[in-house]
């Protein structure tokens, strides 16, 4: 380190037996010269959607960047842009009440009196269509509302009545994917087009009738699943098959060539493999698949994804300690709301078998739409006193009062 801070050359030669360090102190060396270097160097630096981060995090960002710059100043004296819509979803706390969601926000740390608030106003995406952008504005400030979760009226044109004559997923589906029942279709259709739903279970209802209606051969991919330190063998593979949590990918993974797909997990940034990136399936082999990016600076990229290993998440507080070997990948014709968050959508259907039950999930849904015409809803009321255009929408008050988009 003397020698890199001086910036004098040197070869060394680290000699050391098997389980000696060797490795850790490479990594340490690599930290310590790299990342450290590259933080005191940066002039900016941009952290997009730090509405859905964790107040923990960032602090953590800040006291890094303070003891790597030797400062006291926030975040050591550099320029960062915060970004994100506090009118969208919060850091995600499963079995955690609305309110801890509101104490773990940025709105809550010590550091959001510090920052310099600059508000952008006008609705590019929705421009053309400037009353869905006023009524997107209203439902997201809960304007339409008087409790933090009641009942509020979508525009009818955006209310897609359900088919006495068929499963009320199907027309949906036909309303938003209707080229796939054609002989011949592009596959970008489906970089700009999603059903978004709350919860993880329609999502994979509504993808599995999807793929059995999208053309092509099946591609059939099975994980390898075991408990970690189960010596013992208390949990059949049968019963770990059945499992899947939020994060992870099913033990069975039915694919097609042209099939649109969202990643998971971050395998590769600087490739643009980041969890939530959406590629379209290529080409299939035995322990790796061939897709293209389908959206962002590195559309049209062509990669190899591989079996990877994959565990809950640590705040899931899933009962079992196991491990999924499989593809970090899903299928994206369907995916929940929280996923499509940051994402422009040309055709949208919003699918409401059951209630949002989040602050900002249907402001989400819905706005990922560039106008009304976009977007169609259709809604499974819970009650026969309630019609189809009145839905469960949830605000939480008290985190746009601490970011300044409601009056206390």
């Amino acid at each position: 380190m003397h020698q890199v801070k001086s910036g004098k050359g040197g070869a060394f030669f680290i000699d050391g037996p098997g389980g000696t360090g060797k490795t850790f102190l490479y990594g340490a060396l690599y930290a310590k010269g790299g990342l450290v270097f590259l933080i005191r160097e940066a002039s900016l630096v941009i952290w997009d959607e730090a509405s859905m981060e964790k107040r923990e995090n960032i602090e953590a960002v800040n006291m890094l960047f303070q003891d790597v710059c030797s400062s006291s100043e926030i975040f050591g004296g550099k320029v960062i842009v915060f970004g994100g819509d506090f009118r969208q979803v919060l850091p995600v706390l499963p079995r955690r009440t609305q309110q801890e969601a509101v104490e773990t926000s940025i709105v809550s740390s010590p550091i959001w009196p510090l920052l310099t608030i600059f508000k952008l106003t006008e609705n590019i995406r929705a421009r053309t269509d400037p009353e869905f952008s006023k009524f997107l504005l209203k439902l997201g400030n809960g304007e339409l509302q008087t409790a933090e979760s009641s009942l509020v009226a979508i525009p009818q044109q955006l209310i897609l009545e359900p088919n006495d004559d068929q499963q009320p997923e199907q027309t949906l589906i036909d309303a938003v994917f209707l080229e796939i029942s054609q002989a011949n279709f592009s596959p970008g259709i489906f970089n700009a087009r999603a059903i978004l739903t709350p919860r993880n279970e329609d999502v994979d209802s509504v993808n599995s009738v999807l793929i059995d209606r999208f053309p092509g051969e099946k591609h059939i991919y099975h994980s390898f699943d075991s408990v970690v330190d189960d010596n013992s063998n208390v949990y059949p593979a049968e019963f770990l098959n059945s499992l899947c949590p939020a994060s992870m990918t099913p033990h069975e993974l039915t694919l097609k060539e042209d099939s649109p797909v969202i990643l998971l997990k971050n395998l590769d940034p600087a490739a643009g493999l980041c969890n939530g990136t959406r590629l379209i399936c290529k080409r299939f082999f035995p322990n790796m698949i061939e897709c293209e990016i389908s959206t962002g600076f590195y559309k049209r990229e062509r990669v190899f994804l591989p079996k990877i290993t994959l565990k809950p998440s640590k705040n899931s507080r899933f009962p079992i300690n196991f491990q999924r070997k499989q593809f970090s990948i899903k299928l994206s014709f369907a995916m929940t709301i929280n996923k499509a968050q940051g994402q422009t959508l040309q055709r949208v259907g919003v699918y409401l078998p059951k209630p949002c039950f989040s602050h900002g999930q249907l402001y989400v849904a819905l706005s990922r739409a560039r106008s009304a015409k976009d977007c169609k809803v259709l809604h499974i009321p819970s009650s026969d006193d309630i019609s189809g255009n009145i839905v469960r929408n949830v605000v939480l008050f008290e985190v746009l009062r601490r970011a300044g988009l409601r009056e206390s």
